[in-house]
């Protein structure tokens, strides 16, 4: 249903942490200008479990708005509140996403026949595709493309590597996995890497205020060194 290169994308807040629409809104057009095949909003890098449900809803109608039907947009509407994910979803549906992902309840180790109640119940409240929020080991294991942070940061890269293997290119494909296994290494700049993914992307594309929502904490002059580092080992150029 979906394939090539999906952004899960980051949400870009202002210095007091509210939504910046329009910081956003540069950021959503320079992913899909530069060949990004869909969106997933609010999931674990767009910091949706630090948004109030309000938020969450304000934002879901800006992006489909914004996205206008472009690429498909998938809404992250997980959570600890079963009655909250499915009012989510709902609204997710109403306001025209093309799926919901959903995080299985956190904190509490739950058996298979509670995660399955969970995801039916979910299932059986809307008419949209319901995503399983989950990572598999290798990427070239019979997956129709890739999610990954990286790609608000380099999205002319995953476009390039996935257009070089369709076209059995792997000599590009090598060259562009190796720049995104050097640029992997953001993920260590900060805890939550969110931050560091952040400034990242605010040194490659539009420049905006990297602010994370708390209780996590901005980037110190040590962790924005490293970032300048490791992009220009990488050579990751504006675009």
């Amino acid at each position: 249903m979906f394939k090539g290169v999906l952004s899960p994308i980051i949400t870009i807040l202002d210095e007091q942490g509210r939504i910046d629409f329009k910081g956003n809104e540069t950021h959503i057009n320079r992913l899909i200008d530069n060949g990004i095949n869909g969106i997933l909003f609010l999931g674990s890098i767009g910091e949706f479990f630090a948004l109030s449900m309000e938020e969450k809803k304000e934002f879901i109608k800006f992006a489909i708005k914004t996205v206008n039907k472009r690429v498909p947009v998938l809404i992250g509407t997980g959570g600890t509140v079963q009655a909250e994910v499915i009012e989510l979803t709902r609204f997710a549906e109403q306001a025209g996403a093309d799926a919901a992902v959903v995080i299985s309840p956190y904190y509490f180790k739950l058996n298979t026949e509670t995660i399955y109640q969970y995801y039916a119940s979910i299932a059986r409240s809307t008419s949209l595709p319901i995503v399983l929020y989950n990572f598999p080991d290798r990427l070239m294991a019979g997956g129709d493309g890739v999610l990954c942070g990286l790609t608000n940061i380099i999205p002319q890269v995953f476009a390039g590597l996935m257009n070089a293997y369709a076209a059995k290119d792997l000599d590009k494909v090598a060259v562009a996995q190796a720049k995104i296994s050097l640029l992997m290494n953001l993920y260590d700049v900060s805890q939550p890497f969110i931050a560091g993914i952040k400034g990242a992307a605010a040194a490659t594309g539009h420049p905006f205020v990297p602010a994370v929502k708390e209780p996590a904490t901005g980037l110190t002059t040590t962790q924005l060194q490293t970032i300048q580092e490791l992009l220009k080992k990488a050579e990751a150029t504006q675009s």
